[in-house]
């Protein structure tokens, strides 16, 4: 479904933002005390790019590195470091690895409209097959209505959650391998 935004223009071999929509910003976070987030100043329609970067792969997992694949993560500068979780996000995190490579292509995408003042969120377990300690089964902000009280990867979740998670997210290809 999101395979053509792979072939963009703005795409190089570079580890830094290569495109990022012009409405967004980093501020303090509405959910999260003390926390910055990813916002918008302006309305941001479903199934827009918000960002396109090529990362450094690590098999380092940290509080704010993407899981890309079962064995390597990326940190992402502010177009993505700054995304919170949500249980009922706008956004998703698509990331593309080429066996052998040295970097990961990643994209935040809108799937759903958002509204100016919003922050950007995504939901880890679409990306994550457990989180770090500091993070795993902390208390979830988000107050979405599905919200899921806790925050954790997708492992962790209940076979109910991860067919939620899975019918309605772009959910990496390492974590499908998991849902069985």
């Amino acid at each position: 479904m999101y395979e053509h935004l792979f072939t963009s223009e703005n795409i190089s071999v570079e580890s830094t933002c290569e495109y990022k929509h012009a409405g967004l910003y980093v501020d303090e976070s509405i959910y999260v005390p003390n926390q910055q987030a990813l916002r918008t100043k302006e309305f941001i329609p479903a199934q827009t790019v918000l960002s396109i970067q090529q990362c450094a792969l690590s098999t380092h997992r940290t509080r704010t590195s993407i899981q890309v694949t079962e064995l390597f993560h990326a940190e992402a500068d502010d177009c993505i470091r700054f995304a919170n979780h949500s249980c009922q996000p706008n956004a998703a995190v698509i990331s593309k690895y080429i066996d052998g490579a040295a970097y990961v292509t990643i994209l935040l995408v809108s799937v759903r409209d958002i509204i100016g003042g919003d922050e950007i969120q995504f939901d880890y377990a679409s990306t994550e097959t457990t989180l770090t300690k500091e993070l795993l089964f902390a208390p979830c902000l988000c107050n979405s209505p599905l919200c899921r009280k806790v925050l954790t990867g997708f492992s962790e979740l209940t076979p109910t959650q991860k067919d939620q998670v899975a019918a309605t997210l772009p959910v990496a290809s390492h974590i499908l391998k998991l849902y069985v």
